[in-house]
């Protein structure tokens, strides 16, 4: 650094411990800053931890009509798959995959703000009832920039969980796609 860089920098942090931090004092340090050659520095912005996340509703009953998912992929595309006919003996699904949008970058924040917080949560990885017959089974798996999560709820709830799923469930209906 140059000794006449060091001696702005110098001013700009007397005329900060000077002024405090009221409005008036903010602007007219701002108008100092900038008689003197201060420059505030930029804040860098955060990025998007990039994300991906499955959802899968499995039906427990002997049939696979209905069962249906949801993925978003970390480029932020939309897939959906719903099952409308039988599936051969020993798999849970008949139809494909398809392409149905994009998430906007404001439901792409939120989806990272709620699966950041489940990942913060001591949860158990797999919520199941044995008692109860029938019913559905509900997986949900995200990966959060590296790190890979896989959450199973079989006739079980937890609300943190619930409010990832209602927010794909939100995603999908946003792409006007039929449930």
């Amino acid at each position: 650094m140059k000794k006449n860089d060091s001696n702005r920098k110098e001013a700009c942090i007397r005329v900060l411990k000077f002024l405090g931090n009221s409005l008036a004092h903010v602007a007219l340090m701002t108008l100092l800053w900038s008689l003197i050659g201060c420059r505030a520095t930029k804040q860098p912005t955060k990025q998007p931890i990039p994300i991906s996340i499955q959802y899968r509703k499995i039906s427990l009953h002997p049939t696979c009509l209905s069962n249906e998912r949801i993925r978003v992929d970390k480029s932020g595309q939309i897939f959906h798959s719903k099952n409308t006919r039988e599936c051969s003996e020993g798999q849970i699904w008949s139809d494909g995959w398809k392409k149905v949008g994009l998430v906007n970058a404001a439901t792409r924040t939120e989806l990272q703000q709620t699966i950041e917080s489940i990942s913060r949560l001591a949860l158990p990885r797999k919520m199941i009832d044995d008692t109860a017959q029938d019913g559905k089974r509900e997986e949900l798996d995200f990966t959060l920039g590296t790190v890979r999560h896989r959450y199973v709820m079989q006739n079980r709830e937890h609300q943190a969980l619930r409010k990832a799923i209602r927010l794909l469930w939100g995603v999908l209906a946003s792409a006007n796609i039929p449930k």
